[in-house]
């Protein structure tokens, strides 16, 4: 960790100690296990001294404990660890009724693990999971793993609008978000602006510049991104080397949301992927009495720039077209919710998203478990949810998600991209939320257990860290 990186976080926690600036606040639930919360609007600030001026600002953090272990099948190997870390975030009160400045800092220690740079004698494979607490690119580093996670400054007007320019957390877009199930979410730097034209419709738009995918500390530019772990194959069978291959400047980002009715919501999003890729995805939600539901409909076009590459390094061929429809519908009541969810990957090519920019929001979509890769594939997802309220505001809830997920053969390249096999995921989760004396602290505890469709045996390397395996993973979370 260098001198100014110290000075930045230093000053930071000196700020956070004075108590007219750390606010109480109630946090939201996110979507997947583990994740952290979002942050409570500033306060405007008075007229005084710059003193006074810092302190009417904002600050807000987390401190993290994560357990993971994984358990595979048999004489593989098994691994652990145990990730300790943090972050703080200031916000600066508005200036000039309109302009906000904001930095935040994140930083892991590998408390203590296995060791993770082992390789399975068997299937000739290292860690995967657990590596993930850290820092994917430097599995060795236990120490140094910090981040200057945000850096931004954001212009309000309107009711609700703002442009926000430098890096920023994003997470309001089905492809492009943080993920935060791991010590460090996805982050990103570029422009973004939100304007809600009326109260029921809103627009968003964005251009990304670069990345910090979860697991990372450092900073990349997309074009560096794409392809930096996850290459798969060609459709021919041939590995892919598309890293860097292309030129891409960034990602172009246009939203649409609508909301018809109090009940109806509407969202249409394109996704440019400069000489790589665009994607087109609509989705209508829908909640009448009990009933809920919804429809997701994806398509994907290759970049024309990508016919002009070699075949090995195109990161989308010319002739393949994604399609990718999904559909939900369940009951909710105000303790509980069970939905099925249903997804087809259509055969006329691969449904293909970098893995270093985010993971797909589909409804089948669970963590763990992504069709990204995949054509011609069916899942089936079973989601069921319960929360109680228990004595002095507290609250246990509970989350079980089953999902078959049935590929094409794992050596049709042409649809499938990493080589998947056909398999089924158990996920549960359980989740003790504090909000009286204890307010923003949690404990959650996720079981994992991932099988296969396969009669007999499969070689060590086809299963190791994906199939017949268990996962436990003990989450603690203290927000303030």
């Amino acid at each position: 960790m260098d001198s100014c990186r110290i000075s930045i976080y230093l000053g930071l926690f000196l700020i956070s100690l004075s108590p007219s600036v750390v606010a109480q606040a109630s946090f939201p639930h996110t979507e997947e296990v583990g994740g952290e919360t979002s942050i409570a609007p500033p306060t405007r600030a008075g007229d005084g001294s710059l003193n006074v001026f810092l302190k009417a600002g904002h600050v807000s953090g987390h401190i993290r404990n994560f357990t993971m272990a994984t358990f595979n099948q048999g004489a593989l190997t098994n691994y652990w660890a145990n990730a300790t870390g943090g972050a703080i975030h200031y916000e600066t009160a508005r200036i000039f009724e309109h302009f906000q400045l904001g930095v935040k800092g994140i930083f892991t220690f590998n408390t203590f693990s296995s060791d993770l740079s082992w390789v399975d004698p068997l299937a000739g494979k290292a860690a995967k999971w657990e590596v993930e607490l850290f820092d994917v690119n430097h599995p060795k580093e236990k120490y140094d793993l910090d981040r200057l996670e945000e850096l931004y400054l954001k212009f309000h007007f309107g009711k609700g609008s703002l442009i926000e320019v430098g890096k920023f957390d994003l997470d309001q877009t089905p492809l492009l978000n943080r993920r935060d199930g791991r010590m460090k979410p996805f982050v990103f730097q570029g422009a973004w602006s939100s304007i809600h034209w009326t109260e029921n419709h809103r627009t968003q738009t964005g251009w990304i510049t670069q990345v910090s995918p979860r697991a990372m500390t450092q900073f990349f530019t997309i074009r560096e991104a794409v392809g930096l772990q996850s290459l798969g194959r060609q459709p021919n069978g041939t590995p892919s080397v598309y890293h860097e291959a292309a030129t891409t400047s960034g990602i172009g980002v246009v939203g649409w949301h609508y909301q018809a009715r109090q009940n109806w919501k509407v969202q249409v999003w394109e996704f440019y992927l400069d000489r790589l890729t665009n994607i087109n995805w609509l989705q209508a939600d829908i909640q009448e009495g009990p009933w809920v539901g919804g429809v997701q409909y994806v398509v994907q076009l290759p970049h024309p720039f990508q016919k002009g590459l070699e075949y090995t390094q195109r990161y989308m061929q010319p002739s393949e077209v994604g399609h990718v429809a999904a559909v939900r519908l369940g009951v909710r009541s105000t303790t509980w919710e069970v939905t099925g969810n249903y997804l087809h990957s259509f055969n006329q090519g691969r449904f293909l998203w970098p893995r270093e920019l985010g993971r797909e929001r589909l409804y089948t979509s669970i963590p763990r478990s992504w069709v990204e890769g995949l054509g011609n594939t069916d899942v089936v997802t079973l989601i069921g949810r319960y929360q109680r309220r228990l004595p002095h505001q507290n609250q246990l809830s509970a989350d079980i998600r089953y999902t078959s997920v049935f590929t094409p053969e794992r050596t049709d390249y042409s649809l499938n991209k990493y080589g998947t096999q056909s398999y089924y995921q158990i996920n549960t989760a359980l989740k003790y939320e504090c909000f009286g004396k204890l307010d923003g602290l949690n404990i959650q505890l996720l079981y994992i257990y991932r099988g296969d469709y396969i009669t007999g045996d499969l070689a060590p390397e086809v299963i190791f860290n994906k199939y017949r395996m268990h996962q436990l993973n003990l989450i603690t979370n203290l927000n303030f």
